[in-house]
């Protein structure tokens, strides 16, 4: 078993792959998510389940978070029985989430009469990266803190790149996380085109895919769910949602311009509308579906 004690809170699609793999590489794991029955679920792999945040942070050197959205981040760290009421001095606290940026200040101010380092550190890759432990790490915040968790980073992540201080991650995952969005809502309307014109889906994807008009995320989402028929996530509507509203809210901040990402959030809007807020992002495709008449084929 490795010395270095791992707290993980939030155990949703995401974070229970990441503990999976820490536990498979020898960690000692202390788990909390809202949810009992989540921490339940891992307890005979070897995790210890907590009652709460502040209890986490006992019992860790490192503290690790996977949450939905920066309320929940704030809330953790800040609420009743939230992380910074028991965590160790010289902890490094790792947010995986992805959020907005500013939601940091008023943490780390609090942390760091602790002597404890906050990090953002979002990730990229969905629940098969997770799974894999081939994630795309964005590092920021103490670059020493960001070199004593280099191990434990490497259990889940293929890509680690150290971006600046303290919110620098959530920037670099918030412009990744747009053009994601652009790059889905373009493959998907264009391909509906195509089809309803008459071409073969098998086809036209064999052709693009060798094209200028190819992306990685259109390769991904046709092969390995729009032509699947498959759209449990992966990455939920409601999720990128979310991510494109705060990068909104940041571009709005600097006054730059994002009239693409907006079109792409009011997508997302209309597929989460149609109910499919927990399914993949790929899901958007339903939306074409409906507004065109047409069916996309399964093979």
């Amino acid at each position: 078993m490795i010395a270095m004690k791992i707290g993980f809170i939030g155990l949703g699609a995401m974070g229970i792959r990441i503990v999976t793999r820490l536990l498979k590489a020898g960690y000692e794991l202390y788990v909390y998510d809202i949810i009992k029955e989540k921490m339940q679920s891992l307890i005979q792999l070897g995790v210890k389940p907590c009652n709460n945040p502040k209890e986490v942070a006992i019992n860790s050197d490192i503290i690790m978070m996977s949450l939905p959205d920066s309320k929940a981040v704030k809330e953790i760290l800040l609420g009743e029985n939230g992380v910074s009421y028991g965590v160790k001095e010289n902890s490094i606290v790792i947010d995986l989430s992805t959020i907005e940026p500013t939601i940091y200040k008023e943490c780390d101010e609090i942390l760091k009469k602790r002597n404890v380092k906050l990090c953002d550190a979002p990730v990229s890759g969905g629940t098969e990266g997770a799974e894999a432990g081939t994630l795309t790490i964005i590092f920021g915040g103490d670059e020493d803190a960001f070199k004593r968790v280099q191990e434990v980073l490497k259990v889940i992540g293929k890509n680690i790149f150290y971006v600046g201080p303290l919110g620098s991650g959530q920037i670099v995952k918030l412009v990744n996380n747009s053009m994601a969005a652009v790059n889905l809502v373009g493959a998907i309307e264009a391909m509906v085109m195509g089809i309803k014109a008459g071409i073969n889906p098998k086809l036209l994807y064999e052709i693009i895919s060798v094209s200028s008009g190819t992306s990685r995320t259109f390769e991904r989402k046709f092969s390995n769910h729009i032509f699947k028929g498959d759209f449990e996530p992966g990455f939920k509507v409601d999720l990128m949602y979310k991510d494109l509203g705060e990068a909104l809210k940041l571009a709005k901040e600097l006054k730059v311009p994002m009239v693409m990402a907006s079109v792409a959030q009011q997508l997302f809007g209309m597929a989460r509308t149609m109910g499919l807020g927990d399914k993949d992002t790929s899901s958007l495709i339903k939306v074409f579906e409906d507004l065109t008449k047409i069916k996309i084929p399964i093979f």
